[in-house]
């Protein structure tokens, strides 16, 4: 038998819950003792009782009480329990929002009404109940409970349990259980005048989102399915400990009006409405239906400034001065009628209209943009963790696509600490037995355990940003696992697709080995963990030596960056005893341009590998994907930057040119070598004309590969033939000149000799978000469309951002060689 709970569903009067939990308490003992067998009930109905018992099995009792308010129990029947989302009305949302909005205003602040917690499931995947907390407020002391300015750290848990004042900032009293959650008031102490400014402060821009509130308490749980198919925490018991005010509260709690107190100055202007200009223009250009009607309407009742010619964005910047026509404008939207042959809906949009007859794919980019970056903002999720869902949206991208993608990395995460403020938050990338899967399939692709922590991958990052734990396996767990020898077992064993359909058999919890549970998403989440620190690995096995030459910038956009040759100061001039100090002019600089630029690829997981059990093939394949991506920046750097000689902009010549006194015509030689290192010593400063001081001992010779052995013998002091008598040739290889073999040269004579970038900016090159190794990403599930088609397992994206330019000629020599 199963339970459907339905969240945000009315509750039975208090003195009935009272009643009918005392009763349990009294009539139910477990065996052999005094001790109730239900302290509380999970649920109660008009008609019946849901309670659990110590092993977590769940029962129905019916019930009834009789005139003498006496309860009568039935037998209790063993239930499983489910929840179904159900949508609020829409007029009681109206209706409490209305309520909220109207309340008085506290000009000085010292008072605030805040929800501190929401029913249903929180960022982290706990959910809360009204009849647990209304349990908790009969059980347990909530009023006048501390509210301090952020949530303890671990450390200060143990070494601080008491909290230190100075972070207390108020309390918190007459708390309330609502259809949304629980509501609560924060009184702010004097002396934490700051709290009360800044609450205030972004009360009044808008911004009810500046500080939440969330909750420290100790609980009781247990793991259970929520409707999204994803394990959640489902709190059966909490005791609190405080309500601390943070920056992002992950239970819901947020700032809902202000109270009138002591200190307080009546007001009786009330809430203005308030309008977005950007939001309101943007509505406007996206429906000329409602933007002709909201202007014939202004105009009709003769308001200031709007005219039959005011485009949208002068209607929107007219309405949001005049709180009249804001009202006025709200009205005319309100009466705005539905087109009855708009396009239809496609699949992706979001449920509902978002504008009558428009789809979320018709309304504008900047519209769309907005929508998906604040639904992304909204979700909770680490910064870092926020930046790769967007990395990994497409322009046509849906509020769906973005919900799945903050499902997934939800799931992923798997943190099990509300705010990072449960004792002991810890998040892992699985259980033991994944874990060992993970070591064998690690192992399957020749990598060392020493590789494998060295190699973050993008899931380990976000679990870590999350302030959780990565799974880091000792030296002897690690020695004694043993390689995955069996792709097509692992597939089947993670998804239960036995019969190689190509997805999960079961939407939720899969249960195999030793009853290991497995999530539908592990066996991707296990393949995309390992496939990346494949790929790094890789990347990083190669070394074209272009560190060597370089000098790196991080770039935060698209926009064209400008890379600055500075001039240099001439000597200090002499100052005479009183004397003034001259000022010195201003340093000369040339500037060259560039923007960064996506370079990637994206590869799949198809059910022919899986078939073909290929593990050793497809993991050879990611790695060739890692040396791939690191030739092509090198190519960029030495062939790109460098020996193609491109033109600079500071004066219009080529990078290698007479004029720059840098290009030479000999063989690799002695002389040649000879000839390269007095180009770079005769280099002077732009600005003071003095010679540069270029350090001889960290010189760069990049050379083809059919030079290479060559280069060592002319510059490797151990390569010194026995009754050598040429000093030069012997001083040249004490220098320590470090020979690169560039097989990604075009020409196969031409040779090149560079300075270190810490004497001169050679080239400069900037990786987008500092991200100096190609990143990685997981681009869908079983659901996209290119998986029902195509067969595909699963789809994953390599990317890397970057772009540069050479900056300054004086610190290379090449030899054309003819």
């Amino acid at each position: 038998m199963k339970i459907r709970r339905i969240r945000q569903a009315v509750k039975g009067p208090s003195d009935i819950i009272d009643k009918v939990s005392a009763a349990l308490r009294a009539q139910f003992k477990k065996e052999g003792t005094d001790d109730p067998l239900y302290w509380y009930p999970k649920e109660v109905m008009d008609d019946a009782v849901i309670v659990c018992s110590d092993d977590s099995k769940m029962y129905r009792i019916p019930y009834s009480i009789g005139e003498n308010d006496e309860v009568t129990f039935g037998e209790p029947v063993e239930v499983e329990e489910e929840y179904v989302d159900v949508k609020a009305d829409p007029a009681e949302v109206t209706m409490q929002s209305g309520f909220t909005i109207r309340q008085s205003l506290d000009p000085e602040g010292w008072k605030w009404r805040f929800q501190v917690v929401a029913w249903g499931i929180s960022k982290t995947r706990h959910i809360w109940r009204g009849p647990v907390f209304q349990q908790s407020l009969r059980e347990f002391e909530w009023e006048n409970l501390p509210a301090y300015s952020d949530h303890p750290t671990d450390t200060e848990l143990r070494e601080l349990p008491e909290r230190s004042i100075k972070n207390k900032v108020g309390w918190w009293s007459n708390f309330e259980i609502t259809g949304e959650g629980m509501d609560a008031t924060l009184t702010i102490k004097p002396s934490a005048d700051w709290v009360r400014q800044d609450i205030k402060a972004a009360y009044e821009a808008g911004n009810l989102d500046f500080y939440g509130a969330s909750i420290l308490v100790a609980i009781q749980a247990k793991q259970v399915n929520w409707s999204d198919g994803h394990q959640a925490t489902d709190v059966t018991r909490v005791r609190p400990i405080s309500i601390d005010l943070v920056t992002d509260a992950a239970a819901g709690g947020k700032v809902k009006y202000a109270l009138a107190s002591s200190r307080a100055r009546n007001n009786d202007e009330g809430d203005k409405p308030i309008m977005n200009k950007t939001m309101l223009a943007l509505l406007f250009k996206a429906s000329k239906d409602r933007f002709q009607l909201v202007r014939q309407s202004l105009v009709t009742a003769g308001a200031n400034g709007v005219t039959a010619e005011t485009n949208e964005d002068q209607l929107a910047e007219v309405i949001c001065k005049d709180e009249k026509l804001v009202e006025q404008a709200i009205a005319a939207l309100q009466a705005a009628p539905t087109p009855g042959d708009g396009p239809s809906p496609r699949a992706g949009d979001p449920p509902g209209d978002l504008l009558p007859g428009v789809t979320f794919l018709q309304l504008p980019p900047e519209l769309r943009e907005s929508m998906i970056a604040q639904s992304i903002k909204d979700s909770g999720l680490p910064e870092a963790v926020q930046q790769k869902i967007k990395g990994r949206l497409t322009s046509s991208a849906t509020l769906q696509d973005v919900n799945a993608q903050i499902e997934g990395a939800r799931e992923v995460l798997a943190v099990t600490a509300q705010s990072g403020q449960v004792f002991n938050p810890r998040a892992e990338v699985g259980a033991e037995y994944r874990d060992r899967l993970a070591i064998g399939l690690a192992k399957a692709w020749d990598l060392t355990r020493d590789q494998y922590l060295a190699a973050e991958s993008y899931i380990e990052s976000e679990v870590r940003q999350s302030g959780g734990r990565i799974f880091e396996p000792e030296q002897s767990v690690w020695n004694t696992i043993p390689p995955l020898r069996s792709l097509k077992k692992l597939y089947i064993e993670m998804t239960g697709d036995e019969e190689l359909k190509g997805r999960a058999q079961r939407p939720t919890r899969l249960t195999r080995q030793a009853q290991t549970p497995y999530l539908s998403t592990d066996f991707t989440d296990l393949l995309s963990n390992l496939m990346h620190k494949r790929l790094i690995m890789s990347y990083r096995e190669v070394d074209y030596g272009w560190r060597r030459v370089v000098t790196i910038k991080s770039v935060q956009d698209f926009k064209a960056q400008q890379a600055i040759l500075l001039g240099y100061f001439g000597d200090l001039p002499t100052v005479n005893q009183n004397g003034e100090y001259s000022t010195v002019a201003a340093l000369t600089d040339d500037k060259e341009s560039y923007s960064v630029t996506k370079r990637g690829f994206t590869f799949e997981l198809t059910l022919e590998v899986i078939a073909n059990d290929d593990l050793r093939g497809f993991g050879l394949a990611v790695g060739r994907a890692g040396r791939a991506a690191h030739r092509t920046l090198a190519k960029f750097v030495w062939n790109t930057c460098l020996f193609a000689n491109p033109t600079l902009n500071q004066d219009g010549v080529a990078l290698f040119h007479a004029t720059h006194n840098n290009l030479i015509t000999d063989a690799l030689s002695t002389t040649g070598l000879k000839n390269g290192i007095t180009k770079l010593l005769s280099q002077t400063e732009p600005g003071s004309n003095e010679k540069i001081q270029v350090s001889t001992m960290d010189l760069t010779l990049a050379v083809p590969p059919g030079s290479y052995l060559d280069s060592i013998s002319l510059t490797d002091f151990n390569q010194e033939p026995e009754g050598n008598t040429d000093p030069l040739a012997r001083e040249i290889r004490r220098m320590g000149i470090m020979p690169v073999n560039l097989p990604i040269l075009t020409d196969a004579n031409d040779w090149g000799l560079f300075a270190s970038p810490r004497d001169i900016d050679i080239v400069e090159i900037g990786f987008f978000n500092g991200n100096e190794e190609p990143e990685f990403f997981d681009l869908m599930g079983e659901t996209h469309e290119k998986a029902f088609n195509n067969d595909v397992i699963s789809r994953h994206k390599i990317r890397h951002i970057y772009g540069g330019v050479p900056v300054d000629f004086r610190g290379a020599v090449k030899s054309v060689v003819v």
